[in-house]
């Protein structure tokens, strides 16, 4: 039948881009692959057909833009609760109280922080009481605890400049810098070799003080201000608007 209809296209690729094997022009094991493939077809679009159907579990079928995660190589050391969470987390079975109520188990599908409709996603990333308490910036906030911790005792490891007079001759004559001088034989071991001023800061609420800047992003943050070096740490294409602005302001430099 598929020879007399010809070559057809049913998904998303463009015309031609897939070659077709006919019946009439194979033989031996090609053959037995067709017929293997062909029964495998029918089975998939069966499966797809039932989860049509399906409201809650069968909704990867619209998914298009999904990450896909493979979990075959983790999953014979994960705890077996977590492994149900992750698979009922994808197809939103957690026990919300919207699902609860779907079941017939509750019968109040409000959230008892914001009186809203409590579902997976609500209680993900949706609540602003949660928001307001701080619930969804907390595991953040200590991850960017211990990069500040460790960053904090990284400056006070750094050996200070000796500060001294450097002399030099030039064409409008002889100038003096004074400033700190590097011994020759010395080189940067790391980002924070560059000056011996820095000031450490990051956006917590145990940190009060630090520039107008670090309240824009989540961020930790570094700054010499009296060598003007600064190194800031933001997620995405921003250091560069940041870089400018700092520019401006006479405390950056490259």
């Amino acid at each position: 039948m598929k020879e007399v209809i010809g070559q057809t296209q049913t998904d998303r690729r463009g015309l031609g881009s897939t070659t077709a094997k006919w019946w009439s022009k194979t033989e031996g094991k090609e053959k037995r692959d067709m017929i293997i493939n062909e029964i495998r077809n029918k089975e998939d679009s069966t499966r797809v057909q039932k989860a049509v159907q399906q409201p809650q579990q069968g909704q990867w079928t619209n998914w298009d833009t999904a990450i896909q995660r493979p979990l075959t190589w983790n999953i014979w050391h994960m705890a077996p609760l977590r492994i149900s969470f992750l698979i009922r987390s994808v197809y939103d079975l957690l026990p919300s109280n919207a699902n609860l109520v779907r079941w017939g188990k509750k019968g109040d599908p409000t959230c008892p922080l914001c009186q809203g409709r409590q579902t997976t996603e609500h209680v993900l990333s949706s609540c602003k009481v949660a928001l307001s308490q701080g619930r969804y910036t907390w595991r953040h906030n200590r991850v960017l605890q211990e990069l500040a911790s460790v960053i904090s005792t990284a400056k006070e490891e750094i050996h200070p400049f000796s500060i001294s007079s450097t002399v030099f001759t030039t064409k409008g004559g002889v100038k003096i810098w004074h400033g700190g001088s590097i011994p020759m034989d010395s080189y940067r071991k790391g980002l924070l070799d560059g000056c011996d001023d820095w000031v450490v800061s990051a956006d917590l609420p145990e940190w009060e003080k630090h520039p107008g800047v670090a309240f824009s992003w989540p961020k930790c943050l570094g700054a010499g201000f009296e060598t003007r070096c600064a190194r800031v740490r933001i997620p995405g294409k921003q250091p560069r608007r940041v870089k400018k602005n700092w520019k401006q302001r006479g405390i950056w430099e490259s």
